[in-house]
């Protein structure tokens, strides 16, 4: 299914910081700035973890429920985000290039991960 990312990203219009400060509709931007791809580009490609990182952004980050954040990428059903993001972020206690990519995002959004 299409998602429904538009000029504030995958988060919409939710401008407000969190508790760190992050601005929550900033997390899709930075991943596309630090990918060097559009969201289109890398949202359904095998084997890219941009989406899994929006996702786990959309949870750590914004504290986003997974069916808001199911509906926000245009995924059938939010299992499917709480399987993605509980892998992402088993593969980013180990994955140096993952935690590079989470470290770059962190440093664009100002904030601690």
């Amino acid at each position: 299914g299409a998602s429904r990312v538009g000029r504030g990203g995958v988060f919409g219009g939710l401008e407000e910081a969190d508790s760190r400060g992050c601005p929550r509709a900033k997390g899709s931007a930075a991943v596309e700035r630090v990918k060097g791809e559009r969201w289109d580009e890398f949202r359904d490609r095998h084997g890219d973890r941009g989406r899994d990182l929006v996702l786990y952004l959309g949870r750590r980050l914004c504290g986003l429920k997974l069916k808001e954040l199911a509906a926000a990428v245009g995924l059938p059903n939010y299992s499917v985000v709480a399987t993605n993001t509980k892998r992402y972020e088993q593969r980013l206690q180990s994955d140096r290039t993952e935690q590079a990519q989470m470290k770059a995002v962190a440093h664009l959004l100002n904030c601690e991960m």
